[in-house]
């Protein structure tokens, strides 16, 4: 099983990253594998029936195979399709996700592509650390391993953070440290470069190279994953859409600084589509939606359960000089506890995982005029989608947002009305 080696023709992408292909009535997954593309396999495991495994040589390339720009693309398992260019990557991503829509009878088309520059996008990373050639480095997982790879030369991310991970790596080893992780989050445009250690010996270590890291604040992540600021400041300012939003380094925001201005735009348009002027923004988060929309001078409920998520909210409704109707309460609370959605365009945010099936339910069953729903997960959109069809809830549209380039996650959003 695993070792084997197979030949075939990929047949076309599906979600996962992954070139499918048929081979002696046998079904393949293969990474490194574009469509029509002539493709040696070596298989490294089996789940359900299916072959998984990588594409270790071309015969017959694709017209936009390029070779990886990263040297250690092949080995990280961040970047899934950088032997692709921004071409093939499209239209790999569009074939997966409309894969998953045929699948699930959902005649939707994805109506628009939203994309931006294919590198130096992500404002945030998660580095791990480990001993290498008698020294540390920090960097990213192997897929589906704990082996680290180096991050240093990461084309993710921009050239100032990857010159800060250098130097934070050259720090740490020059200091002894042999384990332990950062966190480290910039702004989109302007100047906050933060970063948040797992450990003391890091920050201590850190500390004194403040000079040389021209970080705007230094933290230790505690045990109720919050952010101690060790110097300097711990909030991250970004602008989006003309508003600025400010937020504690351990809260989510969406890294894209190309496209989640495009990404606001698309959300604030579906919404002025609906005459009532209640919004209900789920999963809030610190505000990127609710603080615009309120802007415009709409009725803005807004859920976060998040405590430190819920204060950046506070922050920037009151920086913003709007009101907001805030509730601390997970989405699962709030709509059990009378939370009223009846008539209202009801955003929904949630993480990977997509909706719990009794929150989809409770949010269904409140009969919100208009659901905005943003996903991140092809996959549980569309389970979510045919869920709210079966409460008289059908998506109307549909469109894309290449929030993560060269990887084969997408950001969605869809609108779902009333059949």
């Amino acid at each position: 099983m695993s070792g084997e080696i197979l030949h075939g023709k990929v047949l076309r992408a599906v979600n996962g990253g992954y070139g499918l292909l048929q081979i002696d009535g046998q079904t393949v997954f293969a990474r490194n594998a574009l469509k029509g593309e002539e493709v040696t396999v070596a298989v490294k495991s089996k789940r359900k029936g299916v072959l998984f495994g990588e594409a270790v040589s071309v015969e017959t390339r694709h017209a936009h195979r390029r070779d990886a720009p990263c040297a250690v693309a092949g080995r990280c398992g961040g970047c899934h399709y950088q032997a692709a260019d921004p071409v093939a990557q499209q239209e790999a991503k569009k074939e997966a996700f409309e894969e998953l829509l045929g699948r699930a009878h959902i005649d939707l088309p994805v109506s628009r592509w939203n994309s931006g520059e294919e590198f130096g996008w992500r404002t945030r990373v998660e580095l791990h650390g480990a001993r290498f050639d008698e020294g540390f480095t920090l960097g990213f997982f192997e897929e589906r391993s704990h082996r680290v790879v180096p991050a240093s030369g990461c084309l993710q991310v921009s050239g100032r953070m990857r010159a800060l991970i250098d130097l934070v790596v050259r720090s740490l080893s020059a200091g002894g440290v042999k384990a332990g992780s950062v966190e480290i989050a910039e702004s989109f445009t302007g100047p906050s470069l933060v970063l948040v250690a797992s450990e003391p010996a890091l920050t201590s270590v850190l500390r004194r190279h403040s000079h040389e890291l021209g970080l705007s604040g230094l933290a230790l992540k505690t045990s109720k994953n919050e952010a101690a600021t060790i110097y300097g400041d711990a909030l991250v300012e970004n602008t989006v859409g003309g508003v600025v939003l400010r937020h504690n380094v351990m809260s989510f925001f969406q890294a894209n600084r190309f496209v989640t201005a495009g990404l606001l735009e698309a959300v604030m348009k579906a919404a002025a589509l609906e005459p009532d002027p209640r919004i209900v923004d789920l999963f809030c988060g610190v505000g990127l939606f609710s603080v615009p929309l309120a802007m415009k001078g709409r009725d803005v409920t807004a859920i976060e359960w998040s405590p430190v998520a819920f204060d950046d909210l506070g922050r920037n409704a009151k920086a913003n000089a709007v009101k907001i109707e805030r509730l601390p309460l997970s989405v699962g609370t709030a709509l059990a506890t009378g939370l009223h959605l009846k008539g209202a365009t009801t955003i929904i945010d949630p993480p990977r995982r997509g909706l719990d099936p009794l929150e989809l339910d409770a949010i269904a069953a409140g009969r919100p005029g208009r659901i905005i729903y943003v996903s991140c997960d092809p996959a549980t959109l569309v389970r979510d989608i045919l869920r709210f069809a079966t409460f008289g809830y059908k998506a109307v549209s549909l469109e894309a947002f290449d929030m993560f380039p060269t990887t084969f996650h997408i950001e969605s959003l869809a609108i779902l009305e009333r059949a």
